[in-house]
């Protein structure tokens, strides 16, 4: 992935999750000398071959990595407007224009000495 982000022609092996991770290169079926001797070779005498290859693998690696950010970002915004939507709740149901509030608000304001304006104070009502 290294190669393909600085727009290298790669060569890999089928082993593992490799061939999951280029889209443009030289996989290699067999891991032995003569094969990697073979495409290596390819890439040096073959110049349009090998610009084609550095060009594709920079251009695909670039839009998926485009891709994943943007994926990266959406899940990021989704979180935050999670959270803020979340505090907000929270915001409201301890806010004193909530109706179980506001009950004990006016109940007060009915039995007791208390004025409006330091209930005001007390819960921050505006």
């Amino acid at each position: 992935m290294e190669a393909s982000s600085r727009g290298c022609a790669t060569i890999i092996s089928n082993k593992g999750g490799l061939p999951e991770t280029i889209t443009n290169g030289i996989i290699l079926n067999d891991s032995n000398e003569q094969q990697l001797y073979d495409s290596i070779k390819k890439l040096i005498s073959d110049n349009s071959y090998r610009k084609k290859l550095c060009f594709l693998s920079h251009k695909n690696f670039k839009n998926d990595y485009d891709k994943s950010q943007m994926y990266y970002q959406k899940l990021r915004l989704k979180r935050v407007n999670r959270v803020q939507n979340s505090s907000k709740q929270q915001a409201m149901i301890y806010h004193a224009s909530n109706p179980i509030v506001l009950g004990v608000r006016n109940f007060l304001l009915k039995n007791t000495n208390i004025t409006l304006s330091r209930l005001k104070n007390i819960y921050n009502y505006k």
